[in-house]
């Protein structure tokens, strides 16, 4: 779990770093036993800022999985 939220770095709302954030988040999900992932989410919240923290909290989100508001603001860009 420690290493996991070592890689969740706090969010900075910038398109580049949000889809950093995004790819932390996702694998810190990957490397935690699925028991502890509640607790990681919670954590995760905690490091959401600027426009997208507004955004998830006014929605009643259970879990990393329906935080598809993320990753359709900031989708990747393709070249």
């Amino acid at each position: 779990m420690a290493k996991a939220l070592k890689l969740v770095s706090p969010s900075k709302a910038d398109e580049r770093e949000e889809l950093s954030f995004i790819s932390k988040v996702d694998t810190g999900f990957e490397a935690i036993n699925r028991e502890n992932s509640d607790i990681l989410y919670k954590f995760v919240l905690r490091r959401i800022s600027g426009e997208p923290r507004v955004a998830t909290t006014h929605r009643n989100l259970q879990n990393w999985d329906d935080i598809d508001l993320l990753k359709s603001n900031y989708p990747e860009k393709r070249t």
